[in-house]
C-alpha cells in the first residue's frame, strides 16, 4: 500500500509540473515558461561545434528531457509488475535526479514551482520503485 500511495504521489507531482510554470521566460504564459513548454525547448537546443561547452549543454538539455521517457516506461513496468524492471528504473529515476540538478545549478535565479515538483516528482517515483513489494514470499520448505 505504501509503494502504490508514494507512486500515486510522484505521478501527481509529475503531471501537475507539466502545466505550472518552471522559468520566469516563456512564450505560452505571460513571463513565464510552462512545464510542457520547457520540455519542447530542452529537446531543441541550440547546436554549437565550434564551442564544445555549449555543445556539452546542448546534450545535457536533452539528456533532461529524455528522463521524462522514464515515467512513460515505468507506466508500462508497473502494470507488468516485474520487480526486476522496477527496480532498474527506480534507480534510473534517481539518477535523473541528479541529472536534472544541472537546471538548478545553471539556472537557479529563474526556476519556478514547475521546475521543482518536477524534479521531486523523479525522486518519488524512484523510492517508490525501491520500496518493498507488497508481495510476501513464498514459504520455504
Amino acid at each position: 500500500m505504501r509503494r502504490k500511495l508514494t507512486l500515486a504521489v510522484g505521478f501527481l507531482l509529475f503531471a501537475v509540473a507539466w502545466l505550472l510554470p518552471v522559468h520566469e521566460y516563456g512564450n505560452a504564459l505571460p513571463e513565464t515558461l510552462p512545464g510542457w513548454e520547457a520540455f519542447l525547448i530542452a529537446l531543441s537546443p541550440g547546436w554549437d561545434a565550434a564551442h564544445p561547452a555549449h555543445c556539452f549543454a546542448a546534450v545535457m538539455s536533452v539528456a533532461s528531457a529524455l528522463t521524462n521517457l522514464l515515467v512513460v516506461i515505468l507506466v508500462f513496468t508497473w502494470r507488468r509488475r516485474n520487480e526486476y524492471l522496477l527496480q532498474l528504473v527506480g534507480r534510473a529515476c534517481i539518477i535523473s535526479v541528479g541529472l536534472n540538478a544541472q537546471w538548478f545549478l545553471n539556472h537557479r535565479s529563474g526556476l519556478r514551482i514547475g521546475y521543482y515538483l518536477w524534479w521531486l516528482s523523479f525522486g518519488v517515483l524512484g523510492l517508490a520503485c525501491l520500496l518493498p513489494s507488497n508481495k510476501t514470499a513464498p514459504a520455504e520448505h
